[in-house]
């Protein structure tokens, strides 16, 4: 008989910065290459086309231990997994101005293409003697290839000197094409209705879908003095729905999820006093979610680790207001601040596991408040600019950002909520005066406080929770160069 007291007691006294794992070592290892481009023709005085272009390509190799002891429960007997990420995108812009620039028009097309190749190693009990070769070890290969096209139109009109409409139209149709395949890398014990040998395909499917949609938008602006500007506007957006990439549960079953759609309408000023020594913006917004992807965590039926699947599981409401304030004392000082409160609860929610049936760990989760979502966060910064003649000019930049608690699940789980925190960031950057060179000494989270960005509660699957902590205090060189 296997004993798993006195491992996960001993773990139990480490404190959360020591490591407790069966594996050498676990890292995340990844290398990214970005390649973007703008360039702006300007056709005449009143017509100008832009091109905007971004090309990146991504490659991650990835080792944990899954389960987070010393025991082998979930560790994979090499690598966990590896991906190759490409992707471009390429906007063109048409901006102009007409009948004595009462009207203004933007006419924009969008590509975005993107592949992904991503391998995954997992396995259950795969070092425990006794119990390995219990449940196969799986190989999991998944390829994807999104393409996502989109046209868009804008035009604002001043219907009077001080009132003005805007109004615009986007149309997006994406195409996702997925495919999946599941081999067995090493045999199992005879089980019923589990006995695969070694190679054994046990998922093998390809699917694809179009997701499209139109999305709306109109606003209202009033002059209400020279230096003040109150604006009402309504828009519309959404997120293109998908595949649940890590079921490993048959051909038939693979997991489409549909889109979201958000409705918002706002409400603000915008200000300047002291002759536009002293800026202030303010807005309230409220929002109605409806179709909101939503994950749950459930044991796989072949290899018993725990499969995240996704579902349109929620509506919500979110709202929320925010100020901010820029002060120019000086022509070499700007001080800034801004606040801002939210509010988001569910109206509506079920979840349903794979097969179909409601999962009763999210009854009641109506009027929890949506993950990521911090009750409120403030900003204050202050920067000095300090010219330097033949040298340039240096900036010194000091920033605090605080923010409040946020739910980092849907059960806003206790374990792995964000607590209110404060950061302390500060930059100093030299721009040399040849205006293309700067250099910069920076640093962040200089109190070096201890904050949690993210977590994973797989208590009910693994008996496991896993917390990402945010980064430490930080120090860096800079050098930038524009060409």
């Amino acid at each position: 008989m296997i004993d798993f007291q006195a491992p996960c007691a001993a773990d139990q006294q480490r404190s959360e910065f020591k490591s407790a794992s069966d594996i050498t070592f676990a890292e995340d290892d990844l290398r990214s290459t970005l390649y973007a481009s703008r360039v702006t023709w300007e056709i005449d005085e009143a017509l100008t086309l832009r091109s905007i272009t971004s090309f990146r390509d991504q490659d991650d190799d990835l080792r944990q231990d899954r389960d987070s002891t010393e025991l082998s429960l979930a560790s994979a007997p090499i690598d966990s997994g590896s991906s190759q990420q490409s992707a471009y995108s390429q906007e063109l812009q048409l901006t102009g101005r007409g009948l004595q620039d009462r009207l203004g028009y933007m006419l924009g097309v969008y590509v975005f293409g993107e592949n992904i190749d991503q391998n995954e190693i997992t396995g259950v009990f795969s070092g425990i003697p006794g119990l390995n070769g219990l449940i196969p070890v799986i190989d999991s290969r998944i390829d994807v290839d999104n393409r996502s096209y989109s046209a868009y139109g804008q035009l604002s009109f001043a219907l009077t000197e001080a009132l003005s409409v805007t109004a615009g139209l986007r149309r997006t149709v994406e195409r996702k094409r997925f495919r999946k395949v599941d081999t067995t890398l090493t045999a199992v014990q005879p089980m019923p209705g589990i006995d695969p040998p070694i190679g054994s395909v046990l998922t093998n499917f390809e699917r694809s879908r179009r997701f499209s949609d139109f999305s709306p938008s109109l606003s209202l602006s009033y002059a209400i003095r020279p230096t003040l500007l109150g604006y009402a506007s309504y828009s519309t957006g959404f997120r293109s729905g998908g595949f649940n990439s890590m079921l490993n549960l048959n051909n038939s079953d693979t997991g489409i999820f549909s889109p979201e759609d958000l409705t918002s309408y706002e409400v603000g000023f915008k200000s300047s006093f002291f002759d536009d020594r002293l800026f202030a913006n303010g807005a309230v917004f409220y929002s109605i979610y409806q179709d909101i992807q939503r994950s749950l965590t459930t044991g796989g039926a072949l290899t018993g680790a725990p499969t995240v699947i996704v579902r349109n599981a929620a509506e919500a409401r979110l709202q929320g207001a925010e100020l901010e304030l820029v002060a120019l004392p000086t022509s070499y000082l700007k001080l800034e601040a801004s606040v801002s409160f939210f509010r988001s609860r569910y109206t509506d929610f079920e979840i349903t596991g794979i097969d179909g049936v409601p999962n009763p760990s999210f009854i009641g989760v109506e009027d929890a408040p949506l993950p990521g979502q911090p009750d409120y966060s403030m900003t204050l910064a202050a920067t000095y600019d300090q010219p330097l003649g033949a040298w340039g000019l240096l900036s010194t930049r000091a920033q605090w950002t605080q923010r409040g608690p946020q739910a980092n699940d849907v059960l806003d789980t206790r374990a792995i909520r964000s607590d209110k925190y404060g950061l302390l960031d500060a930059r100093m950057a030299l721009a040399l005066s040849d205006g293309v060179t700067e250099l910069a000494l920076f640093g962040t989270n200089l109190l070096d406080r201890s904050f949690i960005n993210n977590g994973i509660d797989a208590s009910d699957s693994l008996g496991v929770v896993s917390i990402f902590r945010g980064p430490p205090r930080r120090y860096g060189i800079e050098l930038r160069r524009a060409f």
